[in-house]
């Protein structure tokens, strides 16, 4: 009874601070067993009302908003949604896919609430078999929120498909950790990346798609002691990136043995990154990942 008493009180608050209108049901403290069962259903209706009218103000609210026009990518984009109070509201109008609500569930339940609410203003999903993105963030002008774009290209509810996915949320994730620390990813970049490195990463920038991906492997071949994945040679953020998933996901600090280790070791000297680490392993603890 006092949970359903919450979860009215939650609904009514949340409306009246959207300016919603709202007339809200009275009810008396149950006598009897019957009594009881009928408040239940009495107020599980009066939530299912008071969520009707939140989805209705959510989508006004997003009936004259336009999603923002990207300037870095330019991908086939399926569907848009903007991100309200961490749910997804479809721009102009429709429906939500399930399999969009699902892979964005995943991305909410991996970041936390906080996360999404803090800093992704819209969710876009493109599919693309073997595509050379799986994922990009882009910051909508200065505002500090992000559109967010994902490939469902061969997601599954299967674990190891969750898994991967999860690593890739952590990836784009850190990218929005690290805008608003330049000066952690400039004192990066100097004390890990050398000249070979950034030469290489040039090169990576002017090549072809399909030389790209030979120019990756090859140098991560040659270089394995300094980058977890071939990925990471891409260039400084991506390097980051990479190893934020490694700081993350590995059990414990490595050893400073090699040039790859001491980046993820680096992490760890910082308490707000180690705080997010902590999170972000709690989340995948209780997501069984």
């Amino acid at each position: 009874m006092k949970n359903f008493g919450i979860i009215l009180s939650v609904s009514l608050f949340i409306l009246l601070s959207s300016g919603v209108p709202v007339e809200a049901a009275s009810y008396s403290v149950p006598r009897t067993e019957t009594e009881r069962q009928q408040l239940i259903v009495k107020l599980l209706k009066e939530v299912l009302r008071l969520q009707g009218l939140l989805a209705q103000k959510l989508e006004a609210k997003s009936a004259n908003r336009e999603p923002y026009e990207s300037v870095l990518f330019t991908l086939p984009i399926e569907t848009t949604y903007f991100v309200d109070r961490g749910q997804l509201v479809p721009a102009r109008g429709g429906f939500i896919r399930p399999v969009d609500q699902e892979v964005f569930l995943l991305f909410r339940n991996v970041l936390g609430e906080a996360a999404v609410a803090k800093y992704v203003d819209e969710w876009r999903v493109f599919n693309i078999e073997d595509s050379a993105i799986d994922a990009a963030v882009e910051s909508v002008g200065d505002t500090g929120r992000y559109v967010v774009s994902v490939n469902r290209a061969g997601y599954s509810d299967r674990t190891l498909t969750q898994r991967s996915f999860a690593n890739l949320f952590i990836h784009e994730y850190s990218h929005l950790l690290f805008f608003e620390r330049p000066d952690f990813v400039t004192e990066y970049t100097a004390m890990f990346w050398n000249r070979s490195d950034q030469s290489h990463a040039a090169a990576v920038a002017r090549a072809t798609p399909s030389r790209q991906a030979d120019l990756l492997s090859s140098y991560f071949e040659a270089n394995p002691d300094r980058f977890v994945t071939d990925y990471a040679t891409v260039s400084p953020d991506e390097d980051m990136a990479e190893t934020f998933v490694a700081f993350v996901v590995n059990e414990a600090k490595p050893a400073a043995s090699s040039v790859k280790n001491q980046k993820i070791r680096n992490f760890y000297t910082d308490p707000a990154f180690v705080a997010v680490r902590n999170n972000l392993r709690g989340n995948l603890s209780r997501l069984g990942l």
